[in-house]
Parts: structure tokens; C-alpha cells; sequence
């Protein structure tokens, strides 16, 4: 639809179950994507990496928090939410994916998309689909 949204975690995705729908809410941090401008870091803490080099407008951010958001679905409740920052989000996400029993898809996802995103603006959707 045009917009990145910034601040996507979970209090921010709404599920209906019958019939099964998602919503995104909470749109007051979006940007259109062509209105991008360099290193402005908005969201919640623990949802977005520290790149001052990545673009407001692009999806990358959207793509990160997504990942994070599911790493935290398959952790304990409430294990990932006190992850204040990137750098605590690669820790839990590294000790998380050394449990037995995860799933390597969901290893591939967070070890590309978390602990090994680039620091520069050529992360997209293209990116993610080559990788994963």
C-alpha cells in the first residue's frame, strides 16, 4: 500500500480467528516509502535494529520486526518482550536458536533477517527472498 510501517510488534497485530483475520493497527509512526530520508530510529525497542545508514521509508524495518516479532512467538511468554535493544535481541535470538527442537526455517529467518542483517540500504523484500 505505499507505507513502511515503523513500529510493528505485537501489541500492534490484531487476529480474529472465525473467520481468521489480521490486522495491522496503529499507523502514527508510518511513512510513505518514497518519503525516505536516512537513520531516523522510531519504534519500540527490541523491533528495530540500530542502522543509521537504512532509509525511513524502506521496508527493511518492517522486515526486522517481523522477524523479531516471530522469534518471540516460539520463546516463553514475556522472554523476548524486555529486549531493550538490538544488541539484547541478538542475544536472546543466539541462545533461543541453540535450544534442541527449533525449527530450521526459523533459524535461517532470524540468523538472516536478526544477526546478520545489513547495515546498509539494500535489504528488501528481493534480499529476503534470496536469503531465506
Amino acid at each position: 500500500m505505499g507505507f513502511t510501517h515503523r513500529d510493528l510488534k505485537p501489541e500492534n497485530i490484531m487476529i480474529s480467528f472465525k473467520p481468521l483475520k489480521v490486522a495491522v493497527i496503529d499507523f502514527n509512526r508510518a511513512i510513505r516509502k518514497e518519503n525516505t530520508r536516512l537513520g531516523t530510529a522510531l519504534g519500540t525497542p527490541g523491533y528495530f535494529p540500530i542502522r543509521e545508514k537504512w532509509l525511513d521509508g524502506n521496508i527493511q524495518w518492517d522486515i526486522w520486526a517481523l522477524a523479531a516479532i516471530i522469534l518471540e512467538c516460539d520463546m516463553e511468554k514475556d522472554e523476548y518482550y524486555k529486549t531493550k535493544s538490538e544488541e539484547r535481541a541478538k542475544g536472546f535470538a543466539r541462545l533461543h536458536l541453540s535450544y534442541e527442537g527449533v525449527c530450521s526455517h526459523l533459524k535461517d529467518v532470524v540468523t538472516k533477517i536478526i544477526m546478520k542483517a545489513p547495515k546498509y540500504p539494500n535489504f528488501t523484500l528481493d534480499y529476503l527472498q534470496n536469503e531465506v
